[in-house]
């Protein structure tokens, strides 16, 4: 049975947006005017109004359709996920807000003292720099949604278990490129803990290694 309510429930989210205001608008006029015409308010033997009531409302929500569709073909495509991975993630996402905090809290992770030994947090902390140069040099409060959850996922792959990660690269574009970036964290580590052993103090000549004697 056609229920004009329950369109209008689907299409409330619609109306908060204000690009989407003056189809919307248009959209549930014709639902209005679909269901007096369909609930036989109007005289039952008007054949004609009926069938061009019904007519007006599947075009207009063929059009309200159209414009979406067009809008998401228009639009950016992300730098690091997939459209899919997008619009269906791999895992229940976070509020937005404690997604943003987590960032945050990575981007505030300490530089190592001198030549001690880097922190994951902070090794992923320089990989989310760069990855904000690439999105304008945006503050994380300022990231829009698809961006926010790209963000959010690769620093999650970057601390995530093998089996994890690997099942978190399927939803980048390049699984190989990132997995490869999380490789690299541990060998990191490892070549800030080695640094201070090339370390020689101030003052001191260059080491010339063992001398043969003549």
């Amino acid at each position: 049975m056609f229920f004009p309510s329950r369109f209008a429930a689907l299409l409330r989210p619609a109306l908060l947006r204000p690009s989407d205001r003056p189809a919307t608008a248009a959209c549930l006029a014709g639902l209005g005017l679909g269901s007096v015409a369909l609930f036989g308010v109007m005289d039952p033997a008007s054949g004609g109004l009926e069938l061009l009531a019904a007519l007006w409302l599947l075009v207009l929500l063929a059009a309200l359709s159209l414009r979406r569709a067009r809008q998401r073909l228009l639009a950016p495509p992300p730098l690091l996920l997939t459209r899919r991975a997008l619009r269906h993630p791999p895992q229940p996402l976070p509020p937005a807000l404690q997604m943003r905090a987590d960032l945050t809290a990575l981007l505030s992770s300490p530089a190592p003292m001198g030549a001690g030994l880097e922190s994951a947090d902070h090794a992923v902390r320089r990989v989310l720099e760069r990855c904000l140069l690439r999105h304008g040099d945006r503050a994380v409060e300022t990231l829009d949604r698809p961006a926010l959850i790209e963000l959010w996922l690769l620093a999650t792959l970057l601390r995530a278990a093998p089996e994890r990660a690997g099942a978190l690269a399927q939803c980048f574009r390049l699984p190989h490129r990132v997995l490869a970036l999380r490789d690299q964290m541990p060998a990191q580590a490892a070549t800030a803990r080695v640094a201070p052993r090339l370390r020689r103090p101030a003052g001191r000549g260059p080491h010339r290694g063992p001398q043969l004697s003549a």
